[in-house]
């Protein structure tokens, strides 16, 4: 039955000298509505069946899904946490790395580089002043770059040639 077939009635009964109401779903033409009953079968129907969609439907609608759960305030706060514990994981990671780098390639003092040249020449007998230059030039001043502006070669070059 339609909507438009069907209307609410509501009536007052005053004989017993109290209001009754009493409701009724009624047809246009005044006829109380009495559904028909329903057997077991359509019952346990399910009310709702999807449709049968492809793959391709089916992808589309879940992209579309996942495009719009990702505009929501929630998406948006929880991707923020996410953020923040990676950026801490990163953060410990990167400090542990340097660290490790450090300790694995930690710079010679200019005092041990002159110690293992002292220490060499009792030892190998055949050492140098110009061994322990091409040394500190080596192991202590760091190498020219590119990355590095000009003056900063130019104070690199200015130790070699007052070393020598």
């Amino acid at each position: 039955m339609d909507e438009k077939d069907w209307e609410i009635k509501v009536e007052t009964d005053y004989r017993t000298g109290k209001a009754r109401h009493k409701t009724r779903i009624v047809d246009k033409d005044g006829n109380d509505y009495k559904p028909e009953p329903l057997t077991t079968e359509e019952l346990l129907k399910p009310k709702w069946e999807p449709k049968p969609q492809s793959e391709e439907e089916v992808a589309d609608g879940l992209k579309e899904a996942f495009v719009k759960a990702q505009q929501t305030e929630k998406w948006k706060e929880i991707q923020k946490l996410i953020d923040e514990e990676d950026n801490d994981k990163n953060f410990k990671n990167s400090l542990d790395l340097i660290k490790e780098w450090g300790e694995k390639n930690k710079p010679k003092t200019l005092y041990q580089i002159c110690m293992e040249w002292w220490d060499d020449t009792f030892t190998k007998k055949e050492t140098s002043l110009q061994e322990l230059v091409d040394r500190i030039d080596k192991e202590f001043i760091p190498p020219n770059s590119n990355s590095n502006d000009y003056q900063w070669n130019k104070c690199l070059e200015l130790m070699r040639n007052k070393l020598r």
